[in-house]
C-alpha cells in the first residue's frame, strides 16, 4: 500500500507539472513579456523643480534641451528645490526644499515610498565631489573604474517600472543578490511578479552550445511565478525575445558596475558626437542617502535609435560612489507621462557573504 500511494504521488506530480507546463505555453503565447501592465502611467517620483545655475559641464547642447525639470504628481502638488552655484573646486551647490512633495493620488500607484530631495549643507572638499561638480563625465569614469577595482558582493532591494512599447508596467520591488566573481545574479519578484518567480543568472554557467543566434547562448535559470512555479526550474535565454518585451535591460546588466558602464557607454558616444548635455544639479538626500544629481540630455529618438533614453535623473551616492537610483525619460520633461525606466536600489548590504548556495537553482 505505501508503494501504492507512493506511485500515485508522484503520478500526481508529473501531471501538476504537465499542467503547469501547458499553463505557462498558454501564457506565453499570450503575452511573450509575461509582465504586469499598468493602465495608468505611475511614477513614484516627489513633485520637484529643480532650477539649474549658471555653473554647467554640458558639452554643446542637445536640440530641445530644457533649463528646468518639473516632476509632477496627478494632482500636480509641487515642491520646488533652489540650487544655488558656487564654486566646483571647493562648495557644492546647496539644494533648499521650498514645499514638501505630496505622494501621488492616482489609483494607479504602487503607493511606494516617496523619494526625496532634502536640504543639506553646501560642502564638497574631497575630490570625487569636485570631480562630480566640474566633469561629470570624468566622474562616471572614475566611478566605474572604482566599482570595477571593488568588486563588492551584495544584497539589496531592487525596484523598478519601465515602458515597453506604449505600456508602462507596474512597479517591480525585487529582493536582489549580486556577485562579482564570477558574475551572478539572484532575484526574487516579491510584488508584481509577471511570469518569473525567481531567476538565477551565472556568467557562463549555463549555456546554449546550439543556439542559432551568439547572444542566445547564455541561459539563466528560472522558477515561474504563483503556481506554475511547480513546473519547476526552466532554462530561458537572457537575450531572447521574450526577454526583450519583458524589460528595458537584461539580467547581465544588473548591478552598480554595470549601470556605470552603460552610463559612461552612451554619455561618451554623445560627447563624441558634440550632442551631449550633463549637468550637475545639487545634493540632496534620495531615500536617506546622500547623493549628487546629475541631468543627462542625449539625441533619443525612440527604441530602434542608438541612444536609451532622452533626459536621465541620476543619483550619485556620496559614501559608495554609485547610482542608486536612475529615472529615465523620453522627453525633455521628467513627468510620468514620459518615463521609460525607473530602477532604485535601496535596503543595500555590502557586509553580504554570498557563496555558491546562494545562487543554486535547486534552492529556488
Amino acid at each position: 500500500m505505501p508503494k501504492d500511494k507512493a506511485t500515485i504521488a508522484t503520478r500526481l506530480r508529473r501531471s501538476l507539472q504537465v499542467l503547469a507546463v501547458l499553463m505557462l505555453a498558454v501564457a506565453l503565447f499570450a503575452d511573450p513579456g509575461c509582465q504586469p501592465k499598468n493602465e495608468t502611467v505611475v511614477l513614484d517620483e516627489p513633485a520637484v523643480i529643480i532650477k539649474e545655475s549658471a555653473t554647467s559641464t554640458s558639452n554643446k547642447p542637445t536640440n530641445g534641451s530644457s533649463s528646468n525639470m518639473t516632476l509632477m504628481n496627478a494632482d500636480d502638488t509641487a515642491a520646488k528645490i533652489a540650487v544655488t552655484s558656487s564654486d566646483p573646486e571647493t562648495t557644492a551647490r546647496q539644494v533648499t526644499v521650498v514645499d514638501t512633495p505630496q505622494p501621488s493620488t492616482d489609483s494607479g500607484s504602487e503607493n511606494a515610498t516617496q523619494p526625496t530631495i532634502a536640504a543639506q549643507p553646501a560642502v564638497a572638499t574631497n575630490t570625487m565631489a569636485a570631480l562630480v561638480q566640474s566633469d561629470p563625465l570624468a566622474a562616471f569614469k572614475q566611478l566605474h573604474a572604482d566599482a570595477m577595482a571593488k568588486s563588492a558582493d551584495y544584497t539589496c532591494t531592487f525596484t523598478k517600472q519601465e515602458r515597453i512599447g506604449d505600456t508602462i508596467n507596474k512597479q517591480q520591488v525585487i529582493e536582489a543578490k549580486f556577485r562579482a566573481e564570477p558574475y551572478s545574479v539572484y532575484f526574487h519578484f516579491v510584488e508584481n511578479p509577471g511570469l518569473a518567480g525567481k531567476v538565477i543568472y551565472i556568467k557562463d554557467k549555463w549555456v546554449d552550445e546550439d543556439a542559432s543566434e551568439p547572444e542566445l547562448r547564455q541561459l539563466c535559470a528560472v522558477r515561474p511565478a504563483g503556481l506554475l512555479g511547480i513546473a519547476g526550474v526552466l532554462k530561458q535565454p537572457i537575450r531572447s525575445d521574450r526577454a526583450k518585451k519583458a524589460g528595458r535591460r537584461f539580467i547581465d546588466q544588473f548591478g552598480f558596475e554595470r549601470g556605470l558602464e552603460l552610463l559612461v557607454r552612451f554619455s561618451q558616444i554623445a560627447s563624441d558626437e558634440g550632442t551631449l548635455s550633463l549637468e550637475y544639479q545639487g545634493q540632496g538626500e534620495f531615500k536617506g542617502r546622500p547623493v549628487w544629481l546629475i541631468k543627462r540630455l542625449l539625441p533619443y529618438t525612440d527604441d530602434n535609435g542608438v541612444y536609451p533614453d532622452r533626459l536621465a535623473l541620476i543619483y550619485i551616492d556620496q559614501e559608495w560612489g554609485v547610482p542608486i537610483a536612475i529615472h529615465t525619460f523620453r522627453s525633455d520633461s521628467p513627468i510620468p507621462e514620459e518615463l521609460l525606466g525607473k530602477y532604485e536600489y535601496t535596503n543595500v548590504n555590502f557586509d553580504a557573504k554570498l557563496s555558491d548556495a546562494d545562487f543554486d537553482p535547486d534552492s529556488i
